[in-house]
């Protein structure tokens, strides 16, 4: 009876024990802090002391009012830093060139997406604001690299994306890499080659990842004896299709992409082996390093530099070459 009537008295104070409980564990406990709120897109650039020129560039257009919102829409933003804009002028590049051509060249440096370095993924392209021209991104010894330009620091998180810092401004690529053979005669050789090895669809589709090491006319002519050497070269096409491909590789190689002092091979379009390295010419008056050289069976040993580097094209890259392969 009386183990009963304890029972009963304990199951009818329970829930007002428990409440007890909870009030004082409540009553007990450190209040809480309340969250941070992050920094919009905006916020970090401005306060970012590398990054003053870009957010002078924010403030003039309607990037601020992008940069500043806190909504559903995210974005990735490859922002220059003040080097980058000392490489090409600094403010007076800004002040010379043309409001519409400004507008692009920073839309092109941003995506409709957060994209953490984690999240990027080797020889792919990603779409940015600008009229469906897309990035791409390589990665190198660990690194990773847009259109061939080295992300800095660890990205910074905002409240509406993330920033990513460039030491140069991003080249917007104008076409594939068959346009930009014919947009320039200087390669008008290069480019008959091209056609008559029927790989002009190869070079021309819009989207891919080649890279293309481009003699011009002038290295051809010194190669096989003038214009009729070139014209007897056309006549065998399997002879043709095999130089052109020697001059392709099935992958986007940029110049960050060659380290190597002593050479590394690289698998042709076709299968053939070149060989990429970082050398030094030797001049008159001076020694220029870290050249980037190529050399192919073909050459005997000879080392041929590449004479500009990092062509962006849609569907690769282009590198011009002093010779041929």
């Amino acid at each position: 009876m009386v183990v009963s009537r304890i029972k009963m008295l304990l199951s009818k104070a329970l829930p007002l024990i428990l409440c007890l409980i909870a009030i004082c564990e409540a009553q007990t406990k450190a209040p809480k802090k309340a969250r941070k709120r992050r920094k919009s897109m905006y916020d970090l650039i401005k306060a970012d002391e590398n990054l003053q020129t870009f957010a002078f560039v924010v403030d003039q257009g309607p990037l601020k009012g992008t940069f500043s919102k806190r909504g559903f829409l995210k974005y990735t933003v490859f922002a220059p830093s003040d080097a980058a804009f000392e490489e090409v002028g600094g403010f007076g590049f800004l002040l010379g060139a043309d409001p519409e051509e400004i507008g692009q060249i920073f839309s092109y440096h941003v995506l409709l997406q957060s994209l953490p370095e984690s999240r990027f993924k080797d020889d792919s392209t990603y779409g940015s604001v600008l009229d469906k021209k897309r990035v791409r991104i390589n990665q190198y010894d660990g690194s990773n690299y847009v259109n061939g330009v080295k992300l800095g620091r660890k990205g910074m998180v905002g409240s509406n994306g993330i920033i990513h810092v460039v030491d140069k401004l991003l080249t917007i690529p104008e076409g594939t890499i068959l346009d930009m053979g014919k947009a320039d005669p200087d390669f008008s050789t290069l480019v008959k080659l091209v056609e008559a090895a029927g790989m002009a669809e190869t070079l021309g589709k819009a989207r891919g990842s080649l890279t293309l090491f481009a003699p011009r006319n002038d290295a051809f002519t010194a190669k096989y004896g003038g214009d009729a050497g070139v014209q007897q070269l056309m006549a065998d096409k399997a002879a043709v299709k095999k130089l052109v491909s020697r001059h392709v590789l099935p992958v986007t190689l940029f110049s960050a992409g060659v380290k190597s002092s002593k050479g590394e091979d690289r698998e042709t379009l076709d299968g053939q082996t070149v060989i990429t390295r970082m050398g030094t010419i030797s001049g008159r008056r001076r020694r220029r390093r870290n050249v980037m050289q190529m050399e192919a069976m073909q050459n005997e040993g000879e080392s041929i530099n590449v004479i500009e580097k990092d062509l962006v094209a849609t569907n690769g890259v282009v590198h011009i070459i002093d010779k041929v392969l």
